[in-house]
């Protein structure tokens, strides 16, 4: 499979063969070396394709609109990553999909739960060895600012926040708090308030039937329009069609000539994601 954008997060996992991904030109070697129980994660926007074994890889492959902050910061910081798998890993991995298979055919009101629940271990394992001096910490006071005006960002993102209040909340001045931003994530406040409320929505997109004005509103937005504006310079895509795309209908494989295939997807899903750069 050639290099292609994807527009939500993957997970690829190769519990038997072996398989490796065909990245373009610049991030890897031509002729890709093909590995043996590893699993890789590429952030949404990553072009990548896979090459392996024809008749021997078996891998298991999860697609989730939004993964947890920490390992969505890991994996941009790098890329994307890749870890050797444990036989024990691999089994729990193939052990996974099983268990979700049921929430993706036929969804239930705890089936979010199931996901956050295996996209959780899967995330342990994929970070598992990682060097911990990596990882975000609250040790500084400075970490401990930014922290406290996200976390006011967070829960009062229908509000609309201001940043002077964020800062005020934090002990900080406005002009004190920005360059507390800058130093510990290298991005301003106003910033790091778009990318809350752009993965909120996205997160709401992905596991509800909220309108898209509910959605504006609960993510402190005037209006949809003002929303479907910032969504789409965001994602590259308008928040419709990211729902489209994210989260497909199931489709029943079907026997042909004693081949399981998947029936085609709808037309107009698949124009609107190619319109905007994305493949499944």
């Amino acid at each position: 499979m050639a290099p292609q954008s994807r527009a939500n997060w993957e997970f690829f996992a190769v519990v038997s063969g072996r398989c490796a991904p065909l990245l373009p030109g610049g991030e890897g070697p031509g002729k890709p070396e093909l590995q043996s129980g590893t699993i890789w994660v590429f952030p949404p926007e990553h072009k990548h394709g896979w090459v392996g074994e024809k008749r021997h890889c078996k891998a298991v492959v999860l697609h989730f609109g939004v993964v947890f902050p920490l390992l969505a910061e890991i994996t941009r910081e790098h890329g994307f990553l890749q870890h050797k798998l444990s036989p024990a890993q691999a089994r729990r991995i193939e052990g996974l999909a099983r268990e979700l298979k049921p929430h993706y055919e036929k969804p239930m009101r705890l089936s979010p739960l199931y996901e956050q629940y295996a996209q959780l271990e899967l995330a342990l394992i994929a970070l598992e060895g990682m060097v911990t001096t990596r990882l975000p910490t609250l040790a500084s006071l400075a970490e401990q600012k930014v922290e406290t005006a996200m976390l006011y960002f967070k829960d009062h993102l229908p509000e609309r926040p201001a940043i002077a209040q964020a800062a005020r909340v934090a002990g900080v001045s406005s002009s004190h708090l920005r360059r507390l931003f800058m130093q510990v994530r290298n991005e301003s406040p106003r910033d790091a308030l778009q990318r809350v409320a752009m993965e909120r929505a996205a997160e709401l997109l992905s596991e509800t039937s909220h309108t898209i004005a509910a959605i504006a509103e609960q993510c402190g937005f005037a209006g949809a329009g003002e929303f479907s504006r910032a969504f789409k310079f965001h994602y590259k895509m308008p928040p419709s069609v990211w729902r489209e795309g994210i989260l497909p209908p199931y489709r029943k494989p079907v026997n042909i000539q004693g081949h399981w295939q998947l029936p085609e997807e709808s037309s107009g899903v698949i124009q609107k994601m190619r319109r905007y750069g994305f493949h499944r």
